[in-house]
Parts: C-alpha cells; structure tokens; sequence
C-alpha cells in the first residue's frame, strides 16, 4: 500500500465526516465506520494501492443512509461526488474511483466491484459474525411478517441463511485471506448442522418475542458486583475439586484490579447481559509472541469463562465462546489457548465440544500435604 496520507485529509474525515454517522440507525453508526475503514486498511497492506483513496473510501462509504436506506449505496457515491473538500487531496479521477468503491459495497450487488478499492471497501463491511446473523434475520422476520407464527420464522429463517450464506449461496468473499473466511465457515458449519441452528433460533426467538434481547458486551466498571459473583462460583468449583490449592472463600481480584482489567484493551472481558441482568463472563487477554524460537503470533488467551449457575443449559457459554471467536479474528489472532482443571471435566467437555484440542499437558507432583 502506497502511504500519502495528508494529516489535513485525516482531520477533515474525523471531525466532519465519520461525526454524520452518528444519526445512522444501532448498525451503522461511528463505531461501524472505524471497524470499517481498521478492516480495510488492514487488508490493503497486501495490495498496490492508495492509502488515502482507501481510508476515504472506506470512511464514507455508508453517508448515503442520511437519504435512503435502500439506495444508500449509489447516494454515498452521490455524496463524494459532490464534496468539494476532496478536491483538495484527490484528482477528478481518484475521487470517481473512490465513489465507485462506496457504490460498489453491497453484499447483494449483482456484480463485482469495478476495482481493488470497491473488493476491499465491500469485504471490510461484512463483518459476519454467526449468531449476530441469525438475531438479525430473525429480527427482520418479525419485524416484516407478523402473520407468521414461530415455525413460520423458522422456515424463514432457513431459507434465508442457506440462500445467502450456504455453500452455494449468493454470497462471496472478494478478497483472498479475508478475516471473513473463517467466521463464514463456522456459520456455514451452523446452517449445515439444523439442530444446533435450532437451538440458536429458539433462543434467540424467544428472546425477542418476551423483549429480553441478550447482549453480549464489553465489561463496564457497573458489572463488578455480578463478576465478582460469578468468580465467587468459579472459586467453589475449584475449591471442591481441588481444596488444597484453593480456598472456600476470596477474592480473585481487589476491585481495582478488576476495574484495570476492564478497562485494558489487551485484556477484554466480555459479559453475557440479558435485560441487564449478566449471567455469564469471558475473562480474555491478547498475549503476543515476538522473539526467541517462536513464531510471531498473536494469540487470545481465554482465562475464564463462567456462567451463572442458575441459567445453565440455555446456550449462554457457547455464545460467549462464539464472541470470544469472533473478537480473535478480528484482531488477526492465530489461535485461542487456555488452561483447564483435571478436577472440573463439565469445563473440559465443553471446550472441546467447541472445538479445542490439547496443546499441552500441565503437570504436578505433590510432595507434601496441604498444611
């Protein structure tokens, strides 16, 4: 990627263009247009192209939701077509280029994108994470046809994951190595197995119907008493299972520790929040291996998950694992590691029922009692 960016041009898109975003609708609002333009530049770096025209591109390409949602795509083209600031970094040339990306970026496009900057622009928006999917198709379903009842969803619901997200179906990544390919392949391997889909529609269903929407989110300094809780039951775990090492009773960590730990961005806790009540946690932490014999690489250390013991059984771990996915890849993470007690065998059977396998055995030899 060749580097031109003029801080004037930097200035211009932060404090009058990515601000117009903040009218949009929960979707599309200044968070998704900095993932948006974080993805593209980061995928770019691969290619011959121009780093401005990229960031511009990719900064703008949802304006034309401030005029119609359904023809957005051509009025964001509309838009930088007619911004004359742009003429102050770009030719006529360049500026059409960059309109043709923004107008080039819907997944349902017909047609490819008319250059590397519309594949980049449309492969950084399709963020596809599973289970927000199906929420979303699901929430369109009810919100657009009320007649049906719940099987009458679920039929729906099908048709419209295997008709676009299937193998076979209309959509295709544009870029090789895109960060999609992954989470694409574990939402294909979802629709193919129809009773874990099941499961995530009936949850998810019925989480809509009753109006309690489960949220999966960042930790915030108000959830330090529903953590701590939850870490006081992983304590007891550990505490029967292996009482000469743990305590009945305690604290993992001073509230100030937690309250650092949440507000790290190496060390992400994500809460399970549902009508704002968090029934379960992901304690994470990136750990980047940069010298000495191994390779380079950036792994997703997962400390602890937990889920309050009172609502188990309802899929709440797994879709807090599939979060936990879902942020590795979009940090270029090469894998997720984390330790598991002998003494716990439900943890262990979960984490390998999501797919992990042993990279390592951990081993003891007692030499005296526990005092």
């Amino acid at each position: 990627m060749r580097s031109n960016m003029e801080k004037s041009l930097l200035q211009y898109i932060e404090q009058e263009v990515i601000p117009r975003y903040a009218s949009f609708d929960k979707a599309h609002r200044e968070d998704h247009a900095r993932t948006v333009i974080e993805r593209a530049m980061e995928m770019g770096r691969n290619y011959d192209v121009d780093e401005a025209m990229l960031y511009t591109a990719a900064a703008c390409h949802d304006l034309g939701l401030s005029v119609d949602r359904e023809t957005h795509h051509l009025e964001s083209g509309r838009i930088i077509r007619e911004d004359v600031r742009l003429r102050e970094w770009f030719t006529e040339e360049q500026i059409e280029t960059i309109a043709q990306a923004a107008e080039d970026h819907r997944a349902s496009a017909k047609t490819a994108p008319r250059s590397i900057y519309g594949r980049l622009v449309a492969e950084a928006d399709r963020l596809i994470v599973p289970e927000t999917i199906i929420r979303r198709t699901i929430q369109y379903g009810m919100a657009h046809y009320p007649e049906l009842d719940k099987e009458g969803h679920w039929q729906r619901t099908l048709e419209h994951l295997n008709e676009k997200y299937a193998r076979g179906g209309y959509l295709h990544l544009l870029i090789p190595g895109s960060p999609n390919e992954e989470p694409l392949e574990r939402l294909r391997e979802i629709i193919e197995d129809k009773d874990a889909l099941r499961d995530f529609f009936d949850r998810m269903f019925e989480e809509e119907a009753s109006g309690t929407k489960a949220v999966i989110r960042l930790a915030v300094p108000g959830d330090m008493e529903a953590v701590n809780r939850l870490l006081g039951q992983v304590l007891k775990v550990h505490h029967e299972g292996r009482p000469d090492l743990f305590r009945p009773e305690g604290k993992k960590y001073s509230d100030e520790e937690l309250l650092g730990i949440f507000s790290n961005p190496e060390t992400p806790v994500f809460v399970y929040d549902r009508g704002g009540s968090v029934l379960g946690y992901a304690f994470c932490a990136l750990q980047h291996t940069t010298a000495g014999s191994q390779n380079p690489l950036t792994t997703l250390y997962v400390d602890d998950i937990c889920i309050n013991e009172n609502s188990r059984g309802q899929h709440i771990g797994k879709a807090l694992f599939e979060k936990v996915k879902e942020y590795a890849s979009s940090r270029g993470c090469y894998n997720i590691t984390l330790h598991v007690w002998e003494c716990n065998p439900g943890a262990m059977a979960f984490y390998r029922a999501m797919g992990m396998s042993p990279q390592y055995t951990s081993m003891e030899l007692i030499l005296r009692s526990a005092d």
